[in-house]
């Protein structure tokens, strides 16, 4: 979550994923594929280097197409109708914790004999 749409912040995200995902930084053991609409951040020379110096593939969608990434379009979606827009948030700190509460939620099996990969 950012109040700014700079690369260094989506970078900064990035390598918090990486950190949480392979417990280092690092060029990863198991590359994988970012799949991200055509923003100014994802495009950014700094971003891209980053996204290839961690041995990652970077695809962008379509421009105007967002039903090419209708997954995370439909989340963010849902996010902001069941949490954002219902809250009046005091602080970035206090959005954070809220939103993170509603994404634990969200993605929380409801079957508990289901298992994440």
């Amino acid at each position: 979550m950012s109040r700014s749409g700079k690369s260094a912040t989506a970078e900064s995200a990035l390598e918090q994923v990486l950190i949480s995902r392979f417990g280092v930084l690092g060029k990863v053991s198991k590359p994988f594929l970012l799949r991200s609409d055509n923003g100014l951040v994802f495009c950014s020379r700094s971003y891209t280097a980053l996204v290839r110096n961690y041995g990652l593939q970077q695809e962008f969608i379509t421009p105007y197409s967002p039903e090419q990434n209708g997954i995370v379009e439909r989340v963010i979606r849902t996010l902001k109708e069941q949490c954002v827009h219902r809250h009046r948030f005091e602080t970035i700190q206090h959005a954070s914790r809220v939103i993170a509460d509603w994404i634990r939620f969200f993605i929380t099996p409801k079957d508990p004999t289901r298992r994440w990969a």
